[in-house]
């Protein structure tokens, strides 16, 4: 896949986010998140190269990172959606 930038990559976020929304749950520590099945992020054209380009977030809740969004692998194929 080819790296996309930061918008798109966050528009891309925000319907699966909406896709979702009614499952959305809430954690104390790390603010409001929807699990997701992996591929649905992929089949959204989002890849780890796409997510660790200059001016995207990081994936991981403890690196700094400018976006809305941020990710945690969770089990065998989901991931955990966590919205700033």
């Amino acid at each position: 896949m080819e790296t996309i930038d930061r918008n798109t990559l966050e528009q891309r976020l925000d319907n699966i986010w909406k896709e979702n929304e009614n499952n959305s749950q809430k954690s104390e520590e790390l603010g409001s998140y929807v699990d997701v099945e992996t591929r649905t992020i992929r089949n959204a054209g989002i890849d780890r190269g796409s997510m660790a380009s200059p001016g995207n977030f990081s994936t991981w809740r403890n690196t700094p990172s400018s976006g809305r969004y941020f990710m945690e692998g969770y089990g065998a194929g989901m991931t955990r959606l966590f919205r700033r």
